[in-house]
């Protein structure tokens, strides 16, 4: 009969070959996104660039912990082979997974520009000089203040306990209050981006991009915080594992809170040109 020691390999790989093929959602996103701004002729390019330049960076940031910590003679925290295995099993997975899900958003004929039937040849002038509190940082950290505010308390929790080795025992608590991140995120972008084409200000993808990754500044600030003030890393290499750590945390959260939020007030944006293009 398999003990658990025995599963557990098959677990880690096994999920390690799932989470490459959602690369297919990757490029088929990707693509439609190029769509959206008329600029399909460097998918392919764009398709490769998204399925290798996080990985690359993950990769890149365990190298460089690894290598800090057999400089002082620790063990390394992932082995050097195995993390090489597991970069090739992704790549080899996730491209052609990507590859494909391009293709496909390549192919479908859905709505590609959100409803609109006309557009004009002459850009319109936007001027929110005026309007210091629409500027994209202040509404990115004004945005963050809130988003980092509805997660805190269950953010030190688990950051506590990693940096300390003690047991977490709030996993169900921790998938709830992501969701709740997801809604609080979305809800946010939503309403920058209304108060954006209210003022006239068409450009809302980036700014909406911004108001959900925003909360990565204070969650840095967090961090660096924690390492001042509740740490005792008495060597300096200690402290760049420490901050590659916290930079690959925080680059992990951006992507993924400013995708929720350029998707939130994507599909906001579309149900309004769709809502105008359905009036007599």
């Amino acid at each position: 009969m398999l003990s658990h020691l025995d599963v557990r390999p098959f677990l880690f790989y096994s999920t390690l070959v799932l989470l490459a093929l959602t690369g297919a959602v990757n490029g088929y996103v990707v693509v439609r996104v190029l769509k959206l701004f008329s600029a399909t002729k460097a998918w392919k390019i764009m398709a490769m660039i998204s399925a290798v330049l996080f990985p690359l960076f993950a990769v890149a940031s365990i190298f460089l912990i690894d290598f800090f910590e057999l400089s002082q003679g620790a063990d390394e925290e992932f082995p050097i082979f195995e993390t090489i295995g597991c970069s090739l099993l992704w790549l080899i997975v996730c491209c052609p997974a990507t590859f494909y899900g391009a293709y496909i958003g390549m192919k479908s004929t859905g709505n590609a520009e959100l409803g609109v039937s006309k557009r004009n040849s002459i850009p319109r002038d936007v001027n929110l000089k005026s309007n210091w509190w629409m500027s994209t940082p202040v509404m990115s950290l004004a945005s963050g203040v809130v988003i980092f505010a509805s997660f805190y308390v269950i953010f030190f929790y688990m950051w506590q306990s990693i940096w300390r080795s003690e047991a977490y025992a709030m996993i169900s608590y921790l998938m709830r209050f992501l969701l709740l991140l997801m809604v609080v995120v979305a809800e946010l972008s939503v309403l920058c981006t209304f108060l954006t084409l209210r003022e006239g200000d068409y450009k809302w993808q980036w700014r909406s991009f911004w108001v959900g990754a925003g909360s990565v500044v204070w969650v840095g600030g967090f961090a660096l915080y924690y390492m001042v003030f509740h740490m005792d890393l008495m060597l300096l290499t200690n402290d760049f594992v420490y901050l590659l750590w916290t930079a690959l945390f925080c680059v992990s959260y951006m992507l993924v809170t400013g995708t929720t939020s350029v998707l939130a007030s994507t599909v906001f944006v579309n149900l309004i040109f769709f809502r105008m293009s359905e009036k007599p």
